[in-house]
């Protein structure tokens, strides 16, 4: 006699006397009820997929949040550029103190990188992403009513505890939804959100700011406990047969310990310190280079600086795109290295539509390396309970890259001049393209 259980939601095994369904579920409104199945060795259903190669549509739902959530971090870090000659009036904060309102950020990602993967596997990834976005929030009401630069310097902090967790969060929590072989187009798009981030901020800031900074402190508020309410009630893990692989569950301390020994994943991050050494140096002292050498005003310097930004919105998910197409993540970032190498060669040199095109294939590079190095940390941690591991070592990098950059390449500039600065990160970059050959990934 044949029976099976009826079965709500999302597709689900049943079992059967002498095999086993797979039943293939049809989310019907307010009933939400499947009503047809295939034999096991009929895969054509399964394996389907979504446009994305998810079996489940959710899956693009996770990734509309996790995107806005993540995009809530550069909202809060891009504030304080637009308003900064407010900041200084309203705080009496020096030009000094000024830089390190932005460069917190990168110094506590340095620091909480690597703990960031333990406390994704303690907690979880949705308690990870809220815990980020409570840390958001928290930082930015406290910066909304600071009275003195050591307040706002704090809340800065807290402000990058948030990023440091939601950048590691992220990308786990996209490995978890997507198969490795249709991983690159999500995680592309969600490379995007920095870019995006930073973009909106800088056009909406000037906009509201002009009722004071605390505004633009109270719009990113406002975002960030909506994208909150937003996880709190629909982000999920994958239930079986809904991923690619079985969603990452903990790792006993042994596991945790072997995950970081994985040679493959710090020659991944140290290859992205150096990227990022250049990401962080060009996006910094470019509008300064424009203003001063070429003699541009300080929105067209501004215009042609974000030029990266906006070209890196597109290239970001063609890179995703790519790597599905090509099944590697490797030639991407091997060949963003080299290009990012290339491109510091003429970019503090060239004038005209040169100048533009430099800055076009920045963005193309600033597209292609992180989409690819996220898409294949994952892979190389080969476990899926490590992803998060993974995640924080190549963050950790990150962060390293972006904290010592701009620093190094500002002091070049100031002893040797610009085009001796750009020089020198060439072989940096290059050296990172040398790394990228021995990482055992495909």
């Amino acid at each position: 006699m044949r029976y099976y259980k009826k079965c709500k939601g999302f597709s689900e095994w049943c079992t059967e006397i002498g095999y086993q369904r797979e039943l293939d579920t049809i989310f019907v409104t307010q009933l939400g009820i499947f009503i047809s199945g295939k034999p096991k060795h009929d895969r054509s259903i399964v394996n389907k997929g979504d446009i994305m190669g998810n079996k489940s549509g959710y899956s693009r739902v996770i990734l509309l949040i996790v995107f806005l959530a993540s995009v809530a971090a550069p909202l809060n870090q891009f504030k304080v550029p637009p308003m900064m000659q407010q900041l200084m009036v309203s705080l009496n904060i020096t030009i000094s103190t000024s830089g390190w309102l932005m460069s917190v950020f990168a110094l506590v990602g340095v620091v909480l990188a690597l703990p960031v993967g333990l406390v994704i596997q303690r907690l979880g990834l949705k308690n990870t992403g809220l815990l980020a976005l409570l840390a958001l929030t928290a930082g930015s009401l406290l910066g909304t009513f600071s009275t003195s630069a050591y307040m706002m310097l704090t809340s800065r902090v807290i402000e990058g505890a948030g990023m440091c967790l939601i950048s590691v969060m992220a990308p786990a929590a996209i490995a978890a939804w997507f198969p490795p072989e249709r991983r690159g187009l999500p995680m592309g798009i969600w490379a995007t959100w920095v870019p995006l981030g930073s973009i909106l901020m800088f056009n909406i800031a000037p906009r509201i700011g002009g009722a004071g900074w605390k505004a633009v402190w109270i719009f990113s508020t406002g975002y960030t406990v909506a994208v909150f309410i937003l996880m709190l009630a629909l982000f999920r893990m994958p239930e079986e047969g809904e991923a690619g692989k079985p969603a990452p569950s903990g790792v006993n301390p042994g596991a945790a310990e072997n995950a970081y020994a994985n040679i493959s994943i710090w020659l991944l991050a140290l290859m992205f310190m150096l990227f990022n050494i250049m990401v962080l140096s060009v996006t910094t002292f470019t509008p300064v280079f424009l203003e001063t050498m070429r003699g541009f005003a300080s929105a067209k310097a501004s215009g042609y600086a974000s030029i990266i930004m906006v070209a890196a919105l597109i290239t970001g998910p063609a890179a995703g795109m790519a790597i599905n197409a090509l099944k590697s993540c490797k030639k991407i970032f091997v060949c963003g290295m080299f290009l990012a190498a290339v491109i510091m060669l003429f970019l503090f040199s060239s004038t005209g539509s040169m100048l533009i095109f430099m800055l076009v294939l920045a963005g193309i590079a600033v597209g292609m390396v992180p989409t690819a190095t996220l898409t294949a940390a994952p892979g190389i941690m080969k476990s899926p309970a490590a992803a998060g591991i993974g995640m924080s070592v190549v963050m950790f990098g990150q962060n390293i890259g972006m904290f010592i950059g701009p620093a190094l390449f500002g002091g070049v500039v100031q002893s040797h001049g610009w085009t001796a600065a750009a020089y020198a990160v060439v072989p940096l970059l290059a050296a990172g393209g040398i790394i990228a050959l021995f990482i055992k990934t495909k």
